[in-house]
């Protein structure tokens, strides 16, 4: 698990970095990013720590600016 901000978007970056570098199709990025945000939304519901409730809004914010980011290049 990720302990702060800067871990949350790095692992965000590395994985669609990664799906680009193999030349994934931005669609199927997109999916991917759909169903990450999805699991971290009922892990969301799952908890009722602020700080992890903190940091899967966090990651949420992350996935939807990279989404709107990968449609704008494709």
């Amino acid at each position: 698990m990720a302990k702060d901000d800067v871990e949350i978007e790095e692992v965000i970056q590395i994985a669609i970095s990664n799906m680009t570098a193999k030349k994934i199709n931005g669609f199927l990025v997109q999916r991917c990013m759909d169903k990450l945000k999805t699991a971290i939304e009922e892990l969301m519901a799952l908890t009722h720590k602020d700080d992890l409730r903190g940091r899967y809004q966090f990651a949420l914010k992350i996935i939807q600016s990279k989404i709107v980011r990968q449609v704008i290049e494709d």
